[in-house]
């Protein structure tokens, strides 16, 4: 188990230890070496396929969270009393950054529920990734949060509030995520097509988050020019994948109706590396509805037919895990509600003149350190590095 935090070039070791595996397998093409990721942006930041996708297992229902390893006692029988059935395992993470939706993290006693690099060398990077280690400790210092402070809104001139216009805003709560996403959406001057969902399973599809349904939203506001982000993992090795932000190109709908999904919403994406519907290589690639099913609580399967898109002018911090962002509007908001949410957040861009803060107190940056969650992880961090040591 290979544990680094932000900057510490855990995908570049990544790409390192592949090449080097598939060397001592004498080919590529046909080397037992596999390397997945838990999401599509971090698949893709490695040049891989997703867990899910490579061990074929269905996007999980949050009644059965263990499905992922399932996989291995299926592969391997034979090797039942060994762990992860005889297979030889490299894990790489960052145990101080947000634990997963709907999941606890590995660490917890409690189971009842760059590309290569995001920070420099310069003397700022480094002030800046020294506040960011003491921050996933809850360690913070006054001359931390005085050094934070200078990019608070307030003490920012009106040529750089200017430069974070049309950044993305990070927000703790989907209440404030929705109202941010609203107001950009109304001063596009532009139509706006209110895109219903198709659901079977009765009242208790309809009201299921978009958590529950695994990405997909029972409405979509959207227009041209809306900012949006992928919500799906459609194609990870060409770049569409979960966590993808870019602009509504157009929407074309087949049938005009209140309950008409789009045939296709085209959208611009600038990191797409596949073909597209035009010939002047702006990227623009349709995306179409897909459906996504689960088990209702009453045992009635559910499902929700959507444009696998939200928009994302604004988002919430566990959407924002993961991505590496030029610029970030940030809130912090007034309580750590999950252990690595502050760090998570701020370790998003690759320097500290990169951010726009909501203003924070210092007694906000002192409450990290109560997190029972903060707690339990270090507890095992310092367990696992106690066994390297022996």
């Amino acid at each position: 188990m290979i544990m680094g935090t932000t900057g510490t070039e855990k995908s570049y070791l990544i790409k390192t230890i592949r090449q080097k595996l598939h060397e001592m397998a004498g080919s590529v093409s046909d080397s037992p070496v596999l390397v997945i990721a838990p999401t599509g942006v971090a698949a893709f930041n490695i040049n891989r396929l997703t867990i899910h996708s490579t061990l074929s297992i269905p996007i999980r229902n949050p009644k059965n969270l263990n499905l992922d390893n399932v996989r291995l006692r299926q592969a391997f029988p034979e090797n039942s009393k060994e762990p992860f059935r005889g297979r030889s395992i490299i894990l790489l993470g960052d145990f101080g950054q947000l634990p997963p939706v709907l999941d606890v993290p590995m660490f917890s006693k409690n189971t009842s529920l760059n590309k290569n690099s995001n920070k420099g060398n310069s003397k700022e990077q480094k002030e800046f990734c020294d506040i960011l280690l003491r921050m996933r400790d809850g360690e913070n210092s006054f001359e931390d949060w005085k050094i934070l402070s200078t990019r608070f809104e307030e003490n920012l001139n009106q040529q750089k509030r200017e430069r974070f216009s049309d950044a993305v805003f990070i927000l703790t709560t989907w209440n404030d995520v929705d109202k941010v996403n609203i107001e950009k959406l109304r001063s596009l001057n532009q139509p706006v097509a209110k895109i219903l969902a198709i659901h079977t399973g009765g009242n208790e599809a309809k009201k299921a988050s978009s958590d529950v349904a695994k990405g997909l939203e029972p409405q979509l506001l959207l227009a041209k020019g809306a900012r949006v982000m992928l919500t799906a993992n459609l194609w990870t090795k060409g770049g569409l994948v979960n966590g993808s932000m870019e602009t509504v190109h157009d929407i074309m709908f087949k049938n005009q109706g209140p309950l008409s999904l789009p045939a296709a919403v085209f959208v611009k994406f600038n990191a797409y590396e596949g073909p597209t519907i035009t010939s002047t290589g702006d990227n623009v690639v349709p995306i179409v509805p897909i459906k996504r099913s689960w088990e209702g609580k009453s045992g009635t399967i559910c499902s929700r037919q959507q444009v696998p898109l939200y928009l994302a002018w604004a988002i919430t911090v566990h959407k924002s895990q993961g991505l590496t962002l030029s610029k970030a509007k940030i809130d912090i908001g007034s309580k750590e509600f999950a252990a690595g949410l502050t760090f998570v957040t701020v370790s998003c861009v690759r320097s500290l003149s990169d951010i726009y803060f909501r203003q924070f107190t210092f007694d906000r940056l002192q409450r990290i350190k109560n997190s029972s969650r903060l707690q339990e992880r270090k507890v095992e961090e310092e367990r696992l590095t106690s066994r390297i040591g022996r």
